[in-house]
């Protein structure tokens, strides 16, 4: 994929908002509404969806593992469901992250699936293990 930089205008609060979204979710500004922006266009001219980490979605597994964050109730729940479809959490330098136990790669941020880490955790009552 590649990348060129974008200058456009937007109002500070909805700045601020953003940025306090992406600190949350213990991810660059940059990344954060990059995975928002492919998540609401849907796809990349190029024919294929992109994620924002540049890697290719599952599609079918993808939209699977949605469905998974939506209906789970609580962190273990989520851990058991995510499990269930061969996938663990991991917490990375920048946020939550979705890998794939056999092949262990990183299938996506918990963004990509429509599950930012703020909503999560006030959904759950409670942070992930072992963040703040």
């Amino acid at each position: 994929m590649t990348m060129i930089p974008a200058v456009f205008r937007i109002e500070q609060d909805i700045l601020d908002a953003l940025k306090a979204a992406a600190a949350a979710s213990e991810q660059d500004t940059s990344a954060y509404l990059r995975a928002i922006l492919v998540r609401e266009l849907g796809s990349v001219p190029t024919n294929h969806t992109a994620t924002a980490s540049g890697r290719h979605a599952k599609g079918t597994q993808h939209d699977a593992l949605r469905a998974q964050f939506s209906q789970a109730e609580s962190w273990p729940d989520l851990r058991y469901r995510l499990a269930v479809h061969g996938c663990h959490l991991r917490r990375r330098k920048t946020g939550l992250a979705v890998f794939d136990d056999e092949s262990g790669d990183q299938m996506g941020w918990i963004i990509e699936f429509d599950a930012p880490y703020p909503i999560l955790a006030t959904r759950f009552g409670a942070p992930y293990p072992g963040m703040a």
